[in-house]
């Protein structure tokens, strides 16, 4: 039964973002069924069980997204977002097979403005190169955690990530200015900088809350 809901499944999924960029063998399924937290994490003697998705899925846009989303809710099939898989809170493991959210393809720099000292970027951007970027026009990123190398902007976001730097920046969620996110529903919802004595939609929605949320997307 499992094998023809996959099969089914993956072949809506090749309408959206093509065959290439839709996994269901066991090898890549294992790989992001887990992330960095270690077993004894959770308790010393008992190994957690392993949730297998049934497929992973890697769009490149937010209109893919959104289309992923609207699928997933017709089959009523949760998604789990997976970044860098850096996180050591388990957030990236499986309750029942559902599609695995690959952003690693959304990796592109949209935006530097020099001017304004922001920097629009693809939730699956990697921290490292946003420093790389950043420190070409003479800048810093304010977040500096030791999965640098490894994690993405859009985890670091929807953990409200704090590194070596947040004493004096803060945690990442408190330097985003904006952000493009799907809500569960397939809404999109962009968000716009508005000072903290403002009214307004609180672009704080998409800090800390592991993609229960929906899927931030573009952060500034």
């Amino acid at each position: 039964m499992q094998e023809l809901l996959r099969k089914e499944l993956t072949e809506k999924l090749y309408q959206i973002v093509g065959p290439e960029h839709v996994l269901a063998d066991l090898s890549h399924l294992e790989e992001l069924s887990w992330d960095a937290l270690s077993e004894g994490r959770i308790h010393p003697l008992k190994r957690p069980a392993i949730t297998l998705p049934l497929c992973i899925v890697l769009p490149v846009s937010t209109a893919e997204v959104r289309e992923i989303v609207l699928l997933a809710n017709q089959e009523k099939l949760p998604i789990i977002p997976y970044g860098g898989g850096s996180g050591l809170m388990g957030g990236a493991l499986s309750v029942r097979p559902g599609i695995v959210l690959d952003l690693r393809r959304m990796n592109k720099i949209l935006k530097v403005d020099r001017e304004a000292r922001s920097i629009e970027i693809q939730a699956g951007t990697v921290l490292e190169s946003v420093e790389k970027r950043l420190n070409e026009e003479g800048f810093i990123l304010g977040h500096d955690p030791w999965t640098l190398p490894v994690a993405t902007v859009g985890g670091a976001i929807s953990t409200d990530s704090v590194g070596y730097r947040g004493g004096l920046y803060g945690s990442m969620g408190e330097q985003v200015l904006g952000l493009e996110g799907v809500l569960p529903n397939g809404e999109i919802l962009r968000t716009r900088p508005v000072p903290k004595s403002s009214a307004g939609m609180r672009r704080g929605l998409f800090w800390n809350h592991y993609g229960s949320h929906g899927q931030n997307l573009s952060p500034a």
